[in-house]
């Protein structure tokens, strides 16, 4: 048969009409867009209609807010459904239905009459919206050749933008209704071509009709094409699809399908944050406020869209789905600064006659950008990524993530625009440069590649062919199937050169892509300087314009530091997990959002975030640029080129220095983000350091990435050789953690790093940098002629210091400017002195002198060369963190000397505040010339090497060989076989061989051979109850704010927004706490870390006692925060670890039963005394729990964990009593601390292994709904709730307390006898009922419709404490407690409690704008919501742990136990 289809034709040509479009594809396709076209009509619809509906039906805004907005939600669900229908129906009979949803929808809206009426017509359509956004790319996708399926799956989107155009266009000459009726025809014939058009080929195999399958495909291709291999291919690789287990929901989220998931979700949310449905939506009302006419810019609008849209349908598969996202995400970046920018300058009054012109310029580049690519791309890839048996639903939640997007932008976009018109395109701004990220880092390339081949390549079939056992299987995930590797990896053509075409170009020449890249790189440094150098110009113009004090502005100069401490912390540990270059990419994202922030600043508060948001980017810059340039530049001229930085830094600062003196503040904040912009898309031309790729084993990239840098013809086989000579060496060493830096074999290294770049902050730099105004002005000099001055001799000295570095080396230019510094500071210090004491008139010109000698002296080696000495001295393996903590540190004492400068003047005078400088700077010459070696003319290998230990010359190689490989083999062996005598025989648990010897041993002691775990000691009670004092702080903390709120407010006169922040602001130090708790607690101990926690408490008790405005408040609350954040994870760890089993559930509920006693008293008591009365109370527990942890025992499985078996053995027996046999419960202990200690260390990222995934989702996902519950909401506003209801807020919140307690109590009786899951349940279904209860009495409120909706608010409000007091308040924490592996437990309880802090932060504070947004009733019904899905959540994936041991529970949740 085949051979006849063959006869009278070549292959080739047969092959050629197989890939070739037909007519009968190109029809098919023009019938499926006949639905896009519809969908566009409804999209477009609401911006012209908008003046014409709200005159004839007198809308209010509001409502035609709704109305706007509620297309996208019904899309949500229509989303929801569309793979499921589309899967059950097929794809034709799927776009049929869709399209009678359209109809209806139309026809209702033609005849309305209200709004009501608007809205079902508007919801319909939208339900049919979001089933065509899945299925008509899918179908298209699925019957389209390969070559063509990117273009003709792009006409979706094509026609979807014709539909847009067509309504802005004829908008302006129809009614409304006019309108309506025209957009119903696309529909019509929509459903009339469905009947003739085939079937999608795929969607029939996957349901077994083979037959269907050819034919379909035969109608498809044309009559005489060759589909036998096509038909074959799509068999095989359904029928490998059909062996995975019939997917659920659920499974889309396994492994094997998280690359397509997150690149389908990604690009769908990104692309609707990045504002496309809100400048649709409202175009009228945005060129109306930039001040163009509507009408106009909408035609305009809609005429450049259609052949920018066309477009991308010809590039799709010319160019590839890649490239077109990345330039129109640019295009879209570009375009919606433009627009922000002409807002900017309308509200600002700066710029009038360029604010219309470039607010309508920036709309239209944006709508040309998004319709030549970001509109139609994202649905091109979701129809290719997801394989079959997950399609469908993999499709609905990628189209679900769209529409919900949507809805989020459509409806929050007025409020937005109507707080701030620039503020808000500032932000789509930044959305769109995240896009570029995002593709550049995770998209694949899909042109020219069958679907079948896509999914492959995105490791679908690795696990179906590992159960077929196929010979040949590739494992895709050791496969550079990302585009970064994909893009790392180079032809084998380019890759092979002959000996004898390689040139003798030396390997340390300098080629132009050094040069560039450095260039680029020290944009960074540019922005640094420019950072540091705005605060001093500016200083008087902002405190004028925006009326600042003193200490407000000495806050809004010095919390550049606090940023950059934050983001120097971080610095190394991004650098080495995303790379060199896409860090400075990530950095520069935050210091353009802070410079925009900046310059649309009202207040104090703006100005202090956007100045952190600009440190923290700054902090990571300061480390990543030395490093990325030390790594990348020769040796011979990489001091030189590090050294630019500095430069850079100088020139920034310059500068602003220079400019600042003839323009506002807020164009020089404008100014300041162009090197940032520049940046950003200048790192994509540059490579990746070589060291880092070889860090993390992509040696192909490696290579590449060096022999670009160092030229084409260039020999890199040596730099090679002796770069992974060295990564291997290091790899040998464990992984490294902070603690390790402080290991021997670094301290030289250390030393230095930490050392030079303290001296170079304490040497007093910043106080030139941000007071060089002040100071001259103090010294009788002209500030202008001063700053200027500096400026002069800043630049020449650093260039010069530059061109010196590696020809006289490090240490003497440092000496050399050390000295320098202190002749300088000596010259201040004496001018000041002169004048004080009235000596000589000439003390101005000698203030003069010393600040040029200071200046010029610093910038030719102080400035600079610490930062190279950083980026050289410390090896790969621990450079992330090493560099992070040189880089806190020296931003750490950049905060201290800026912010206290002021006060040292004050203190000990102008004179010795200079004088003490001198001194530091004396004591940096001695520092440099004992410890900081020359780092000249060496690889960074060969200095790292002299450094660390491990190489020193009394151990030779070969030793070090041998021993590493012995170590290896040793690691490597099975755990039974290794035996350490040496600790056998002194570790008192090991000894307890056998259990019948220590029955034995035990019977001749008198010991009761009963199990340990039958009874709680006196030892055990009086334990728990010291740690849940720690609880009891924290019920005191959630319930202060409530009965508080007036007396604060009326005392210290605070507004709502202040009032809102104290409240709140807890729950931000409880975040930061619960990050570091787990870390204190597996470090310190458990005990150890209740103390620490307990110290901030009673701090933060007293501030608030004796406060006398809102800032010293807020420290208060932040510090009792912290503490309680630190509290609330080490409390129930520290229960669950030293109960038995049989008694640990209830003993741990205690935790939940003091957090409602210490709540409920504070409602109580704080309805007869005065806020301040109440806070001292709230510091008795701290002191008692304080006092109590001398007298209690530490954690046995802390102490095991830590290998201290005789004190762990001492704390069991004093726990279960002098007489109990331990014995049983002292091996297991110690088999599973064994056990565990044979994996490796844990790091963050390691929590997100597989083997830990049932554990996570289970403690994140609890924590999650329980705050999400809005337990907070009612605990923090309980009073406003009641009154707002209309109930006496003293009633109901003794109501509350009466309640609270005997249902906590009962929930802990409870516990360990019906269980956790039961009690999970039936608690999250009170909670449910006391949602909508309350939500339906301020509904009924609202309508009017029942006088005693208070009753019921106040009937719901304690259904709902008592339901939550019973099992959801203290059963998270309990399963918290038990589910996590004592290896991970630190970091797993630390994420948990900080994602309940989280939630908790985010349900307070954004609660009042919840309750004015969507009304209280609306609030209440989303709470409720969330209490349905606990008891889903609970009843899917939440394990039974009632009287089962904590190693049983961890070992039945991690995959290292299976018996495979």
């Amino acid at each position: 048969m085949e051979e006849g289809l063959l006869s009278g034709r070549s292959r080739d040509e047969v092959t050629s009409r197989s890939c070739s479009a037909t007519l009968m594809v190109v029809f098919s396709t023009a019938v499926a867009a006949c639905g896009s076209l519809a969908y566009g009509f409804a999209v477009g619809y609401s911006s012209p209609a908008e003046s014409g509906i709200m005159h004839d039906l007198d809308l209010s805004i509001a409502e035609y807010s709704v109305f706007g907005s509620i297309l996208t939600f019904a899309g949500m669900m229509g989303a929801l459904i569309s793979g499921k229908l589309s899967d059950f129906f097929g794809r034709r009979v799927t776009m049929w239905i869709l399209e009678m949803f359209f109809i209806v929808g139309w026809i209702l809206i033609m005849v309305g009459k209200n709004a009501w009426w608007l809205d079902a017509g508007r919801f319909l359509m939208g339900i049919g919206a979001g089933l065509h956004c899945y299925v008509a790319p899918i179908y298209i996708a699925e019957i389209t050749p390969k070559n063509i399926r990117g273009a003709f799956t792009a006409v979706a989107t094509f026609t979807v933008t014709c539909g847009f155009s067509i309504m802005f266009f004829i908008g302006n000459f129809l009614t409304w209704r006019s309108l309506a009726i025209f957009g119903v025809m696309p529909s019509l014939v929509h459903i009339l071509g469905v009947f003739f058009i085939p079937e999608s080929p795929r969607w029939l195999a996957k349901i077994g009709k083979e037959k269907a399958v050819e034919l379909a495909l035969r109608r498809l291709r044309g009559k005489g094409a060759d589909i036998f291999s096509e038909a074959a291919e799509i068999k095989d690789y359904t029928e490998t699809a059909q062996l995975l287990p019939k997917s659920r929901f659920l499974d889309l989220f396994d492994r094997k399908y998280a690359h397509p998931l997150i690149v389908g979700v990604g690009l769908m949310v990104l692309v609707q944050f990045g504002g496309t449905d809100g400048v649709s939506s409202y175009a009228s009302s945005i060129f109306e406020a930039a001040g163009c006419s509507a009408g106009l810019a909408s035609t305009v609008m809609a005429t450049i869209q259609l052949p920018f849209a066309s477009l991308s349908v010809l590039l799709m598969d010319k160019a590839g789905r890649r490239p077109i996202l990345m330039f129109t995400a640019a295009g879209s970046c570009i375009g919606c600064f433009l627009v922000g920018l002409g807002f900017f300058f309308k509200d600002h009054n700066l710029f009038k006659e360029f604010s219309a012109p470039l607010a309508l310029t920036g709309l239209l580049i944006y709508s040309a950008s998004f319709s030549a690519g970001m509109g139609g791309t994202p649905w091109v890839i979701m129809s290719e990524i997801f394989p079959i048996n997950i399609k469908g639903t993999g499709g609905s939640l990628v189209t679900l993530g769209n529409w919900f997007s949507s809805w989020i932008v459509t409806y929050a976009f007025n409020y937005l625009f109507e707080w701030s018109s620039s503020g808000v395109f500032f932000v789509f701004s930044i959305v769109c440069a995240l896009i570029i990220l995002f593709t550049a880092l995770l998209v694949p390339e899909t042109k020219g590649r069958t679907l079948e081949e896509i999914q492959e390549s995105m490791a679908l079939l690795k696990f179906c062919r590992q159960k077929m056992k196929a010979p040949n299987t590739v494992d895709f995930d050791e496969e550079a199937t990302s585009p970064l590797l994909e893009s790392g990896s180079c032809d084998t053509e380019n890759n092979v050169d002959a000996e004898n075409e390689k040139s003798n170009t030396p390997a340390n020449a300098l080629t132009p892509v050094v040069i560039f890249s450095t260039s680029v790189s020290v944009l960074g440094s540019y922005v640094f300087g420019t950072a540091v150098g705005f605060s001093s110009p500016a200083q008087s113009v902002i405190m004028n314009d925006l009326g600042l004090s003193i200490a407000e502005y000495s806050l809004f100069s010095s919390i550049l530091t606090i940023g950059a401490m934050f983001g120097a912390i971080l610095s190394g540990k991004i650098a080495d997990a995303i790379g060199r270059k896409y860090t400075m990419w990530f950095s520069e994202l935050f210091c353009t959002a802070g410079y925009l922030v900046l310059l649309t600043s009202e207040s104090a508060l703006w100005l202090d975030i956007g100045r952190i948001s600009t440190g923290f980017g700054v902090g990571i810059l300061s480390y990543v640029v030395p490093v990325y340039i030390a790594e990348i530049t020769p040796k011979n001229v990489r001091g030189a080129f590090t050294a630019i930085n500095q430069v850079l830094v100088c020139t920034g600062h310059s500068t602003m220095f220079v400019i600042g003196n003839f323009i506002h503040w807020r164009i020089l904040a404008l100014i300041a983000t162009i090197p940032c912009l520049l940046q950003l898309l200048g790192v994509f031309f540059i490579p990746e350091s070589p060291r880092w790729l070889a860090k993390i084993n992509r040696w192909k990239e490696c290579e590449s990435s060096l022999q670009r840098l160092r030229g084409a013809n260039a020999d890199v086989s040596g730099e090679v050789a002796e770069i992974r000579d060295h990564t291997e060496t290091l790899k040998q060493l464990s992984n490294s953690n902070l603690t390790d830096l402080f290991d021997r074999k670094y301290a030289h290294a250390l030393i230095v790093g930490l050392g030079v770049m303290g001296l170079q902050q304490a040497g007093g730099i910043n106080t030139i940098a941000y007071y060089a105004s002040e100071t001259f002005e103090s010294a009788g000099c002209s500030a202008a002629a001063g700053s200027i001055a500096v400026v002069v001799v800043q630049l020449p000295m650093t260039i010069l210091g530059s061109l010196l570095l590696d020809k006289s080396g490090r240490v003497p230019l440092i000496m050399a400017s050390a000295a320098g510094s202190c002749l300088g500071w000596f010259l201040l210090g004496s001018s000041f002195l002169l004048k004080d004491l009235r000596l000589s008139k000439s003390s101005p010109f000698l203030a003069f002198i010393g600040a040029l000698v200071f200046e010029g002296s610093y910038s030719l080696g102080m400035g600079a060369i610490p930062w190279v000495i950083m980026a050289e001295i410390f090896p790969i393996n621990v450079k992330g963190l090493a560099g992070s903590l040189v880089t806190a540190e020296s931003w750490l004492g950049s905060w201290i000397i800026s912010y206290s400068f002021n006060f040292l003047v004050q203190w000990i005078g102008s004179a010795g505040t200079f004088f003490m400088f001198c001194i530091i700077n004396g004591f940096g010459l001695v520092f440099i010339k004992k410890f900081v070696p020359e780092t000249k003319g060496r690889t960074l290998e060969e200095i790292q090497a002299s450094l660390v230990l491990f190489t020193s010359k009394n151990c030779s190689s070969a030793c070090s060989v041998h021993l590493i490989s012995f170590l290896v083999s040793i690691h490597l062996m099975e755990p039974q076989s290794i035996v350490d005598f040496d600790e056998e025989a002194s570790n008192p648990l090991l000894r307890r061989a056998s259990p019948d010897t220590e029955s034995r041993e035990d019977a001749e002691a008198g010991k009761i051979s009963s199990p340990a775990s039958s009874g709680a000691t006196a030892l055990v009670i009086f334990s728990t109850l010291i740690s849940v004092l720690g609880s009891y702080v924290f019920g005191t903390a959630v319930g202060f704010s409530s009965p508080a709120q007036s007396g604060i407010v009326n005392d210290l006169g605070l507004s709502i927004a202040e009032y809102s922040v104290f409240g709140s602001i807890w729950t931000i130090g409880a975040m930061l706490g619960a990050i570091i708790s787990g870390k204190i607690a597996d470090f310190f101990g458990r005990r150890v870390a209740m103390g620490f926690a307990e110290l901030f408490c009673l701090v933060g008790w007293t501030a608030i006692s004796f406060s006398q405005n809102a800032w010293l408040l807020d420290i208060g609350r932040f510090l009792a925060g912290y503490g309680v954040g630190i509290l609330s994870y080490v409390v129930p760890v520290y229960i669950a670890e030293i109960t038995p089993k049989n008694l640990r559930g209830a003993f741990t509920a205690v935790n939940q039963l003091m957090i409602c006693c210490g709540g409920s008293v504070m409602y109580v008591i704080g309805n007869f005394t005065s806020w301040r009365t109440l806070a001292l109370i709230g510091t008795i527990p701290c002191i008692l729990q304080l006092l109590g942890l001398f007298l209690i025992p530490e954690s046995p499985r802390w102490l095991a964990k830590m290998d201290k078996w005789k004190e762990c053995e001492t704390s069991l027996q004093r726990l279960r009593g002098a007489n109990a046999n331990i014995s049983q419960e002292a091996a297991e202990i110690i088999e599973y601390t064994g056990m565990l200690k044979q994996l490796s260390d844990t790091r963050m990222i390691d929590l997100f292994q597989r083997k830990y995934a049932h554990g996570l989702i289970v403690g994140v996902g609890l924590m999650v709904l329980q705050q999400f519950g809005g337990v907070n909401a009612i605990a923090y506003y309980a009073s406003a709730i009641f009154e707002s209801a209309g109930v006496s807020s003293r009633t109901g919140t003794l109501a509350m307390v009466v309640i609270q307690v005997p249902m906590t109590l009962l929930g802990t009786l409870l516990t360990d006898k019906s269980g956790r899951v039961p009690l999970l349940m039936i608690s999250a279904t009170g909670t449910l009922l006391g949602c909508f209860l309350t939500g339906l009495s301020f509904l009924l409120q609202d309508l009017q419709l029942w006088k005693d909706s208070p009753l019921l608010a106040l009937i719901g409000v304690l259904i709902f404490t008592g339901s939550f007091s019973l099992g959801m308040g203290g059963i998270p924490w309990v399963i918290m407690s038990e589910i996590f592996p004592i290896n991970v437990k630190g970091l797993a309880g630390s994420l948990v409690t900080v994602v309940n802090w989280l939630g908790s932060w985010i349900i307070s504070y954004s609660f009042n704008f919840l309750t004015k947004w969507i009304s209280s009733a609306g609030t209440f019904f989303l709470f409720s919501v969330a209490s349905g899905l606990t008891i889903i959540f609970v009843a899917k994936l939440v394990p039974e742990t009632k009287g089962r041991t904590l190693e049983e529970i961890q070992a039945s949740m991690v995959l290292f136990t299976r018996k495979s």
